[in-house]
């Protein structure tokens, strides 16, 4: 019980540190890669050397990047939880309540395949109205 605890805060402290990491770490491999373009254009052999860093820099960001998935939180066990799952539903009740808001239906963004007929038929009507009162 208090090993998964242990793992969750473990896991949540990559998971920031890994936020912060990536996309400074690609601010700066762009940075030491501009340098040692300009190294290189120059013919300064030290150049590769900060070409071969910012590709290591790069390659590190893009592994933390794959493994930045935190397991545990998607399994729903957060260390302030007392490893219990969080119920989905009841997490969506706490957020609108917290944000003052209420749940809205749902609303399909495409209308079905009726209700595409049926106006299509209702524009056909329409323009066969105005055809015969012109």
């Amino acid at each position: 019980m208090k090993d998964s605890i242990r793992e969750a805060e473990k896991a949540e402290l990559f998971q920031a540190v890994s936020a912060l990491y990536i996309p400074l770490s690609l601010f700066l491999a762009c940075v030491i890669m501009a340098a040692g373009t300009f190294l290189i254009y120059s013919e300064y052999p030290v150049g590769w050397a900060l070409v071969a860093v910012s590709a290591t820099i790069m390659i590190s960001a893009f592994v933390i990047l794959m493994r930045f998935q935190n397991d545990l939180r998607v399994a729903g066990i957060m260390p302030s939880k007392e490893d219990e799952q969080v119920d989905p539903q009841e997490l969506a009740e706490a957020i609108n309540k917290d944000l003052g808001l209420r749940f809205m239906p749902t609303v399909p963004l495409i209308p079905s395949r009726e209700k595409a007929e049926k106006s299509k038929d209702e524009s056909d009507t329409k323009a066969e109205v105005e055809k015969i009162s012109v």
